[in-house]
Formats: structure tokens, sequence, C-alpha cells
């Protein structure tokens, strides 16, 4: 019986709902809110520290990106934001105006997923191609 509710309280933790005020962000991944610096869920995007010039500039338009869509959006929360990763960063999907900001990502070809201990090497001139091709269609 104890071990049923403990799953019951994971389970609905998962799926609570944390209502956030914007502040900033760093990257397209890592975002400042009032709660502390979250790293979006499922979706990795380009550095900004990167050596590579092409990294370096995708990651700015994701950067951008995100700050503009985030700034303009009236309803910000976060679920599954019941972990943290080895930064200390709160692991959280974040939505915004009924948008799941990894899903918009994605779609806008501004990040790849992302899996935990399976990270993959992402030519990022590459991907910033395909999206620049994909766009004048």
């Amino acid at each position: 019986m104890a071990k049923l509710i403990f799953i019951l309280m994971l389970s609905v933790s998962a799926f609570a709902r944390t209502d956030v005020k914007y502040l900033r962000n760093y990257d397209g991944d890592t975002i400042t809110f009032d709660v502390g610096k979250v790293r979006v869920l499922g979706v990795d995007t380009a550095e900004l520290r990167s050596r590579k010039p092409c990294e370096k500039e995708y990651g700015k338009v994701a950067q951008v990106f995100v700050e503009k869509e985030l700034r303009a959006a009236k309803e910000i929360y976060l679920t599954n934001n019941n972990k943290r990763d080895i930064y200390g960063r709160i692991l959280a999907k974040v939505h915004y105006d009924g948008k799941d900001l990894t899903e918009v990502l994605l779609r806008e070809q501004l990040a790849v997923p992302y899996v935990p201990k399976k990270r993959q090497k992402v030519n990022w001139c590459k991907v910033q191609e395909k999206r620049n091709e994909s766009k004048k269609l």
C-alpha cells in the first residue's frame, strides 16, 4: 500500500504545474525564471561558447528566438520539474501560451532531440543550413 501511495505521489508531482516569471535566458535551452535556472527537457541547442563560428552563431539565433517568445508570453509554467541536473539547474518542460517550448524549438529546427547520457555530436553548420533552406521554401 505504501508503495502505491509513493508511486501516485511521484506521478502527481511529475505533472504538477508551477507558474513562473521569465527573467532571462543564457541560450536556447537554459532559462532563468523567478524559481531559478531551468534546463529545458528534451532538447539541445547550439552552444554560445563554442569555438566553432557556425555553432556560436546558431546558438545566438536560438537564444534570441527563446527570449522573444518568452518575453511576449502571457502565461508561462513548468511541468516535470522535480529533478535537477549536475549543475543544479531545474530540469523541466517549459510551456507558454499553450505551446511546449521543446516542440517549438524542434519544429523551428533550432534544437535537436536530447536524451541524457546519449548526447549526439551535432554539426550545427549543417543544421543551420538545413533550416535556412526550409525557410526559403
